[in-house]
């Protein structure tokens, strides 16, 4: 597992031996017909409810998250107690503070690459963990902090992997620091700027994919498609509060504004 303790310190620390990682990687593969397809190629997927995926870009999010997240935590409970349980060990201390799973939460699933999806170079882009905005959001956390991203890669490709995260704070926007968010959701709920692919409009423009398959198209022989639509949001009240002043013409443009 990997950790970040400020911005330029890496910590590892050893959560599974590799018997372990394997028994955990079979009982993965075993539950395949729960796991949730997560790209129109079927070559990269979850298994459990996944925030970042589920939570941050959802309109419903009872329906999306958090009424999923009881079915899901019932069997990652069944089949990877010992798992959570190892990891709550590591982590109490590392941190030095009680680790407990929350009951509505959904609990760390895992990710999983298949065929052409699999990784064929040690490198990956930094991401940005967006299901704790939205978490924090509710008034049963908003008094939390402090909080931790981590990975625990279980089998890595032959290629290798490569896996960056650090802590972050939420909202952004308290510490003054301007910050463009990858949803206009978040705009919202006081992020400055947002930009990025309409959710909706990907899922809908996968249907069709899906017709085309069940209709007796080979997977394999449908082009990959880009995103076609994007979506401006500016929150006029946090650029305010943040003494800046947005142009006229990007105020035109934008999808959303929030005054």
């Amino acid at each position: 597992m990997r950790k970040v303790s400020s911005l330029s310190t890496l910590g590892e620390i050893d959560v599974l031996s590799p018997a372990e990682c394997d028994e955990v990687a079979e009982a993965v593969l075993s539950e395949r017909d729960r796991w949730t397809s997560r790209s129109p190629t079927g070559m990269f997927a979850t298994l459990g409810v996944n925030a970042y995926m589920d939570l941050a870009p959802a309109a419903d999010v009872d329906a999306s998250y958090f009424g999923p997240v009881r079915g899901s935590n019932l069997v990652l409970r069944q089949r990877f107690d010992s798992l959570h349980g190892k990891l709550a060990e590591a982590l109490e201390t590392e941190l030095g503070l009680p680790v407990r799973y929350a009951d509505d939460l959904a609990r760390p699933g895992f990710h999983i690459w298949v065929g052409l999806g699999i990784p064929s170079q040690p490198l990956a882009s930094i991401h940005f963990d967006l299901q704790y905005q939205r978490l924090l959001a509710r008034p049963e956390y908003a008094h939390a902090s402090g909080t931790v991203s981590f990975t625990l890669p279980v089998r890595l490709p032959a290629a290798g992997s490569s896996l960056r995260v650090w802590p972050c704070h939420y909202p952004a926007d308290r510490h003054r620091v301007p910050a463009i968010y990858p949803f206009v959701l978040f705009v919202a709920e006081g992020g400055l700027v947002a930009y990025g692919t309409d959710p909706k409009d990907l899922f809908r423009r996968a249907a069709s994919y899906i017709d085309r398959i069940l209709r007796g198209e080979k997977p394999a022989n449908l082009p990959v498609q880009a995103p076609v639509k994007f979506e401006l949001g500016v929150n006029l009240k946090t650029a305010k509060a943040l003494g800046l002043t947005v142009p006229p013409t990007l105020l035109a443009r934008a999808d959303e504004v929030i005054e």
